[in-house]
């Protein structure tokens, strides 16, 4: 039992290596993507919602952010759990 255990640890930990810096770098963004919610929050009319849109989907492509990109090691970890 430990040793599957140990066995699954190991192979799970670039998982674990890959989510922990996906946050660190979601986490020193966040200001700026505050910022660019409010922009979303506060758009009155369908124009500024979309530009407010494409300013997000510009702003996550420039730093490498996919809102997905994080639930892969998750969706990894737990079928080795199912």
């Amino acid at each position: 039992m430990h040793v599957a255990t140990v066995c699954l640890r190991i192979l799970l930990f670039p998982l674990v290596v890959r989510t922990q810096k996906f946050q660190v770098k979601t986490a020193n963004l966040s200001p700026e993507t505050q910022q660019l919610q409010m922009k979303m929050l506060a758009a009155k009319s369908v124009n500024d919602t979309l530009k407010a849109r494409v300013e997000m989907e510009d702003f996550q492509r420039k730093h490498g952010i996919h809102p997905l990109s994080n639930m892969l090691p998750l969706l990894g970890t737990s079928m080795a759990f199912w």
